[in-house]
């Protein structure tokens, strides 16, 4: 899939290059990686805090987490203090599922619309 893209280099000039949005090099995302995964892990460590302190007894609940991912929940801290997820995703990949051999884990694949 390719993406047109227009870059204007006076009024009367147009330039257009075709690139693939698929097609980012490792090489340039790992400045990005470096930048934004310390800021992603921050947010999910508070709400991961945030959780626990809403719900004290979040090891004796079972959680549908409705487009979740396995990730979050180790991301998060909460992986010691949840019993039971039941995570709702469209996607295998979205999921992780190599994530999810605890156990505690119970992946199901919808269609984004009915829950079975």
């Amino acid at each position: 899939m390719a993406v047109a893209q227009s870059f204007r280099g006076s009024p009367n000039t147009a330039y257009t290059s075709h690139t693939s949005i698929f097609r980012v090099s490792d090489q340039h995302m790992r400045p990005w990686h470096r930048f934004i995964i310390p800021i992603l892990r921050h947010f999910r460590l508070r709400r991961g805090a945030r959780m626990l302190s809403l719900f004290p007894q979040l090891p004796a609940y079972r959680v549908l987490d409705l487009g979740g991912s396995v990730h979050f929940w180790h991301e998060s801290g909460l992986i010691d203090h949840v019993g039971s997820v039941d995570i709702y995703n469209v996607s295998h990949s979205e999921i992780q599922t190599q994530h999810s051999a605890s156990g505690k884990f119970h992946i199901h694949i919808y269609d984004g619309q009915h829950l079975p």
